[in-house]
């Protein structure tokens, strides 16, 4: 009966991951690549693949006791890392340059894990289905224009996208396709609100060591081609882990404070996802269609096309370097022994005195450390 019971718990928390890969996945591919098949072969093998990187970011989010928006957003670059990096190389064909891995951490981090999977289901769970309608808009605006890069001849010709048979969809073949990939965001959602979201989640330690060594295998691999792809690699994952670890031993410092006795982001985000409140969604594929519809009767030629592609490529990039710094900063100034509160309430600039006033009468040390 244990054995029966721990395999059962074993594949609730594989079927926990699979269902979360599949709704970054949604950002990660269909949104990307609007002309891949949405057959449910395509569907069930890509997020298998992506469960690598989502089981990558669960691990650190366990290992390094993630349980607010700022240590979350230092993680989930985790899952750029992995699938450019070791499910394919492409991370390293840019060459040992930010470029990559922050334009991936925007798109892979930002839209897939970030909005699809963190912040969707805690408006899910928290049941705020106009917060659901109004995110679910955004991203359709978003995508229907995206598309449009797919017109552009460099990427219908790309010898590399050979095997996808790239074509420009009608109108109606993208609302159907968008339809489709929504309707299994949706489902992901929804089986992760009725019974498969794990508050627990605690990777194993043989599935992590055995998954960590056929990574490193893999990237190693690809040094033959990169030859920075090991060292690139340690440099992408060395500061997120020390990051991780300050905010780690902020929290244990913390003991005292109720901010200690808050519960890890996965224990947050538990709870049932009603139906009424999933709806909202549909805005989802009907924004997308409505915007890709009115661009294809614009036709707004190719420079216009390379304009929206690399303008979004270099503010996803810009924001994910800023977004990335601020959070640095504010581990390291929440950090003990830095003059950082262990509240989780980040200080403030420090007000300057002129040279040898004292401070106010009135001001009381207090017990974190913080100055007056």
């Amino acid at each position: 009966m244990g054995f029966v019971a721990s395999a059962l718990t074993s594949l609730r928390h594989a079927a926990f991951v699979f269902a979360s890969a599949l709704t970054t996945v949604t950002a990660s591919e269909w949104m990307y690549w609007y002309y891949t098949d949405a057959t449910p072969d395509v569907f069930l093998g890509l997020a298998l693949f992506y469960s690598l990187s989502i089981y990558a970011v669960l691990w650190f989010v366990h290992r390094y006791h993630v349980d607010d928006v700022t240590s979350l957003v230092l993680a989930v670059p985790i899952y750029a890392y992995v699938t450019e990096g070791v499910i394919t190389p492409i991370l390293y064909s840019g060459g040992p340059v930010p470029f990559f891995p922050l334009w991936f951490s925007a798109w892979h981090g930002g839209l897939g894990v970030l909005v699809l999977w963190y912040l969707l289901r805690r408006l899910l769970v928290a049941d705020r289905a106009l917060a659901v309608l109004a995110v679910a808009a955004g991203l359709g605006l978003f995508w229907g224009t995206w598309a449009t890069t797919m017109w552009l001849p460099e990427n219908l010709d790309d010898p590399d996208l050979a095997e996808s048979a790239p074509h420009i969809r009608t109108v109606v073949d993208f609302a159907r396709y968008a339809t489709i990939v929504t309707a299994v965001l949706a489902a992901a959602h929804l089986a992760l609100g009725r019974g498969l979201w794990v508050a627990n989640h605690q990777p194993s330690r043989v599935v992590t060591a055995l998954l960590a060594g056929a990574s490193l295998i893999v990237v190693a691999a690809y040094s033959a081609v990169f030859v920075w792809a090991l060292p690139m690699m340690a440099a992408l994952l060395a500061p997120t882990a020390w990051l991780l670890r300050r905010h780690r031993a902020a929290r244990a410092a913390d003991d005292d404070d109720r901010a200690g006795e808050r519960p890890p982001i996965l224990a947050q985000l538990a709870g049932p996802v009603r139906l009424r409140t999933l709806a909202p969604l549909v805005a989802l594929p009907a924004t997308a269609s409505v915007t890709y519809a009115a661009w294809t009767a614009v036709d707004p030629g190719d420079d216009v096309v390379r304009v929206i592609m690399y303008g979004t490529i270099g503010l996803q990039t810009v924001a994910a370097a800023v977004v990335l710094w601020v959070a640095a900063r504010r581990v390291i100034r929440a950090s003990p022994g830095t003059g950082g509160v262990r509240s989780g309430r980040w200080p403030g600039r420090r007000r300057l005195r002129p040279p040898g006033a004292r401070p106010p009468t009135d001001s009381v040390a207090t017990s974190s450390g913080s100055a007056p």
